[in-house]
């Protein structure tokens, strides 16, 4: 039995990957540079720059392999970063067997990325002496994004609500968007070695989503609210397609800052 991972599909209007493409390498974050001509270049190091807690912070939270001014120095040190990859996922694991790792943006990463974890994930009991069945692999995508918006609409039409969408209505659909999709994961082995065991999508949300969000938005600033003020708030959001204006097209990305125009 493989390990347990998913590929996530946002509902979102799906971007062109730009991996390829960078303006100039002078606006690098110095993080980002120093981090690696200290571990790297093997440069003298300023403080706290080889600290295992900020190692992790990089290589799992703050760093995104598609911005395109860290392209040059990213593809120079693939090799580099792929072992800093796998040794950084082995030590979770050998701390937590079930550990939950996440990939946002997968569409945008480098299939060299990608590939380095391909052991983990594929029909092994162990990779040298390490269990991984247990772990959970998790992708972050927009790939599939304007079929999961067909289907939920089609469904509109049909007079169907949003929850009688089942994943037997998109899996097979977005699996095979997936593959033919561009970008690194499409052409990764996680793929064309059938290691993705589900595609769950995240459906669009509707206007009485927004009002939910909106309620909550104000629930966390310890405020009260009244149904007239939510529908202000839902109404004041763009919605799609055009003609039935039915789903939010940013999600509820922006209601906690939305809120602050319908203060009192």
């Amino acid at each position: 039995m493989s390990a347990r991972c998913f590929l996530l599909l946002l509902w979102a209007v799906s971007a062109q990957a730009d991996f390829f493409h960078f303006d100039s390498i002078s606006n690098v974050s110095t993080y980002y540079f120093n981090y690696i001509y200290c571990n790297i270049w093997e440069g003298e190091c300023q403080p706290n720059q080889d600290d295992a807690t900020q190692q992790e912070k990089w290589m799992f939270g703050t760093w995104r392999l598609s911005n395109r001014t860290f392209v040059l120095l990213f593809v120079c040190f693939l090799p580099e970063i792929q072992g800093q990859l796998r040794e950084a996922i082995r030590d979770m694991v050998l701390r937590c067997p079930q550990t939950l790792f996440i990939f946002d943006e997968a569409e945008k990463l480098h299939p060299g990325l990608i590939d380095a974890i391909k052991p983990f994930m594929d029909h092994y009991d162990n990779v040298d002496g390490v269990s991984y069945r247990r772990a959970i692999f998790l992708f972050l995508s927009n790939i599939g994004g304007a079929t999961i918006n067909d289907v939920a609409l089609d469904f509109w039409h049909s007079g169907q609500n949003r929850e009688d969408i089942g994943m037997e209505d998109l899996e097979h659909r977005l699996r095979a968007e997936t593959m033919e999709s561009q970008g690194g994961f499409a052409q990764s082995e996680l793929m064309s070695g059938h290691l993705i065991d589900f595609f769950v999508p995240f459906l669009p949300l509707e206007y009485r989503h927004i009002k939910l969000c909106a309620r909550d938005a104000y629930a966390a600033r310890g405020l009260e609210t009244d149904e007239a003020t939510l529908d202000e708030v839902a109404k004041a959001m763009l919605y799609v397609p055009k003609e039935e204006r039915l789903f939010s097209a940013q999600g509820c990305k922006s209601i906690p800052q939305r809120i602050n125009f319908f203060l009192p």
